[in-house]
Formats: structure tokens, C-alpha cells, sequence
């Protein structure tokens, strides 16, 4: 579905939006992903913590699709910890959980930076010529498709420097038309 008026009418009041596209963790890359975070919900929490330091940019928090696929549902999800962390008392958050059905490619076209832990929607967003960060080790991260620090320390620096730009210039390396 597309972006609704509520959701554009919110995104009008920030300067950038950032989309957190999130996987879910029963996917077998998760093991090897785990890089620069101990796991994607350590990755969520440093996300938390950006949000809390940045009230002029809206977060846009997208659990992914499979979550709540029948017969696979998570046990543990990105919407339990959504709810649970209180990342949504922060008013520059916003969230679709796993069984809404959102255009994803509008949340990109409309980014300033995708963040990703590992999902290869990552790699599609480079595609469509937006900068990305990765949080974890991901199937295109040994490409040049996107930014992914080789360390935790130096993960933040690279954000807050990338959240702070006006322009992120993606680096032609990262361009595979």
C-alpha cells in the first residue's frame, strides 16, 4: 500500500527520514551477520539511542514482512520489541509492523539514508540510488554497495557523520547501473 496521508503529514514535520529495515532472526544469514553488533536487537538498541539524539529526523521502523508469515512466525520479533523497548514514546519514530503491507521502494525513494541490518532490501535500495548503512555482515557487504563500518567503534562516528550531512554523496563504487 502506499504511504498514507497521517504517515506524509508526520514526515512533513522532519527534516530526513531514515527507513530501519530490520530481518527476521530466524533467517540463516543471521548467524554470520552478527559483526559489528552482538545481534540485531543490540543493533535496534543503538538504533534507540541515535533516534533519542536526533528529534529533527523521523525513523521509520519496518519489521520484515516474514515475521508474522503463517507457519513461520517468529517467537521473538521486531514488533514485541518495538513495544517493549519504548522506542515509540519517541515522537520521530515511526513503525510498521510485519503484517501491515507498506511500500517499502516509497520509504526509500523518500530517505535520506536506508539503515539495514542485514536484509537485502539493502542492496535494492543501493539500486535505487540511495546511500545505505549497514549493521551487520549482509550477502552484498563484500560488495561495495554500501557503507559498513568494520567495527562497532567506528559504526557510530560513521552514522552520526552520514545523519549530519546534507547530502550524502554515494560513492561511485556503490553505483552499479
Amino acid at each position: 500500500k502506499p504511504l498514507d496521508d497521517a504517515f506524509i503529514a508526520k514526515a512533513e514535520r522532519f527534516e530526513k527520514i531514515i527507513p530501519v529495515f530490520t530481518n527476521v532472526i530466524f533467517d540463516t544469514s543471521q548467524v554470520h551477520a552478527n559483526t559489528i553488533f552482538p545481534h540485531m536487537f543490540a543493533w535496534l538498541e543503538n538504533v534507540h539511542d541515535i533516534a533519542r539524539s536526533h528529534p529533527e529526523i523521523l525513523f521509520v521502523l519496518r519489521a520484515h514482512p516474514d515475521e508474522s508469515r503463517p507457519g513461520k512466525q517468529s517467537r521473538e520479533s521486531v514488533g514485541g520489541w518495538v513495544h517493549s523497548s519504548g522506542i515509540l514514546d519517541l515522537p520521530n519514530v515511526a513503525f510498521y509492523d510485519s503484517s501491515e503491507f507498506v511500500n517499502s521502494y516509497e520509504l526509500i525513494r523518500r530517505s535520506h539514508l536506508v539503515m539495514v541490518y542485514n536484509s537485502t532490501i539493502g542492496l535494492e535500495a543501493t539500486l535505487l540510488g540511495k546511500p545505505v548503512i549497514a549493521g551487520g555482515k549482509a550477502r552484498f557487504t563484500q560488495l561495495e554497495t554500501s557503507f559498513y563500518p568494520p567495527t562497532a567503534e567506528e559504526y557510530n562516528p560513521l552514522l552520526e557523520n552520514l545523519l549530519s550531512s546534507t547530502k550524502i554523496e554515494v560513492p561511485p563504487q556503490f553505483q552499479h547501473n
